[in-house]
């Protein structure tokens, strides 16, 4: 029996995503790593956004200097 075959009867069993090939396989096809893609891909979208909403803040800030009066130059 070969470590291939070996790794193929135990796919059940292992952990899905981890040592074996075949399990990684299966994993995949699975479609966990799928989702997880996605939602690191939205988490990275929210960021992005705060990001910008920020931004767009301090330029606010900048540009409209009566919105936010500075405490030095009354």
């Amino acid at each position: 029996m070969t470590n291939e075959a070996n790794a193929l009867e135990f796919v059940g069993d292992v952990k899905p995503g981890y040592q074996t090939q075949e399990s990684r396989v299966e994993y995949r096809r699975s479609g966990t790593v799928a989702k997880e893609k996605m939602e690191m891909k939205m988490k990275m979208k929210m960021m992005k956004k705060k990001k910008k909403k920020m931004m767009m803040m301090m330029m606010e800030r900048f540009t409209d200097p009566f919105k936010f009066k500075n405490v030095n130059d009354q």
